[in-house]
C-alpha cells in the first residue's frame, strides 16, 4: 500500500467523493480509525491537511518490516516506523477491486475517510466544517460515522451491542436498534460532526458501540480493542461487502498520546 499527499488546491476539497462516505475516526478505543485502516486491496491511499489544523500528528503507525532470520542484523540505527498520514482518504470500488486514482472515483460505491489523529475539543469543529464542505463539493447523499464510545451508564445487558442512530433523512444501513435517548455522549469531535451535519441537512448514521480507553501498542483482548476493532469491521462488511484484514488493524502501533477528554462541555444527547 503505498500513500502519498493528494493535490494541493485552494479550498476545499481536492478529491470527488462517493455518494456514500464511510469516516473512521480515532474514538476512545481508536477502533474506528483502525478497523478502515484494515481495508483489504488498497493499492493507493491519499492524505490531506486541514488547514486550521496544522500540527496533527497520527497516532496509529505501522511498523516496520520483521527481519527473517536468514538476514543478518544491520549495524547502525535501528528502521522508523513508518507512520500514517493523520487524515486519510480511500476510494473502493465493488469488492474485490482496489483502490483507484482520482479520475475513476465517480464509479465509486464508497468513499472512506479516517481520522488517524488526536484532535483536542477545540479542533473538532473545524475538521466538521471541512468535511461538510468536502460533501457539499461532491453531492455526497450518505455518510456513515465508526465509533466506539464510553457509555458508562449503559445496562449491562447492552454491553455487548451495537447501534444505529439515524438522523435527516437517512435510511439505517444495519438492523441494529437506536441508542437510548437517555444516553450522553463525551465524544468532542463526534458532537461536532454530529450538531454540523444536522445544520446542514446531511443524511448521516451513527453506528456505534460502547469501548474503553485503548491502550498504546496493538490492539489487545485485554484492552477490549481487539474486540471492537472485530465487531466494527464485521458491521461495515455486511452492509457495504467490502474486505477487512483484523490483522493488519490489529498490529498497528497505537499511541495513545490524548489522554482522557477533560473539556466535558462537549456534550450531546443522542
Amino acid at each position: 500500500m503505498s500513500y502519498r499527499p493528494a493535490p494541493k488546491k485552494p479550498t476545499p476539497w481536492l478529491v470527488p467523493l462517493s455518494e456514500t462516505v464511510i469516516i473512521g475516526y480515532t474514538d476512545v478505543a481508536a477502533a474506528g480509525s483502525r478497523a478502515l485502516l484494515g481495508l483489504r486491496g488498497a493499492k493507493e491511499v491519499l492524505h490531506f491537511e486541514i488547514p486550521n489544523i496544522p500540527k496533527a500528528v497520527p497516532c496509529c503507525w505501522t511498523e516496520p518490516s520483521k527481519k527473517t532470520p536468514s538476514q543478518p542484523p544491520r549495524r547502525g540505527k535501528a528502521p522508523a516506523e513508518k507512520p500514517l498520514a493523520p487524515f486519510m482518504f480511500t476510494l473502493q470500488l465493488f469488492q474485490y477491486h482496489s483502490v483507484i486514482h482520482l479520475l475513476g472515483c465517480l464509479s465509486c460505491r464508497y468513499s472512506l475517510i479516517i481520522i488517524n489523529t488526536h484532535l483536542n475539543a477545540g479542533a473538532g469543529h473545524a475538521v466538521a466544517k471541512y468535511l461538510v464542505d468536502a460533501f457539499s463539493d461532491s453531492f455526497v447523499r450518505k455518510v456513515f460515522v465508526l465509533s466506539a464510545l464510553r457509555l458508562d451508564h449503559l445496562e449491562r445487558r447492552n454491553h455487548q451491542e451495537l447501534f444505529e442512530n439515524t438522523w435527516n433523512g437517512m435510511c439505517p444501513g444495519t438492523e441494529y436498534p437506536e441508542l437510548p435517548k437517555y444516553m450522553k455522549i463525551f465524544d468532542p469531535l463526534l458532537c461536532d460532526m454530529i450538531q454540523m451535519f444536522l445544520i446542514e441537512g446531511i443524511p448521516f448514521s451513527v453506528i456505534s458501540l460502547p469501548g474503553h480507553r485503548a491502550d498504546s501498542g496493538h490492539a489487545t483482548e485485554m484492552d477490549g480493542s481487539y474486540e471492537v476493532i472485530s465487531a466494527i469491521q464485521n458491521c461495515v462488511r455486511d452492509f457495504t461487502e467490502l474486505s477487512f484484514s483484523l490483522q493488519t488493524s490489529a498490529e498497528l502501533e497505537y499511541r495513545a498520546d490524548g489522554g482522557e477528554v477533560e473539556d466535558m462541555v462537549a456534550m450531546i444527547y443522542v
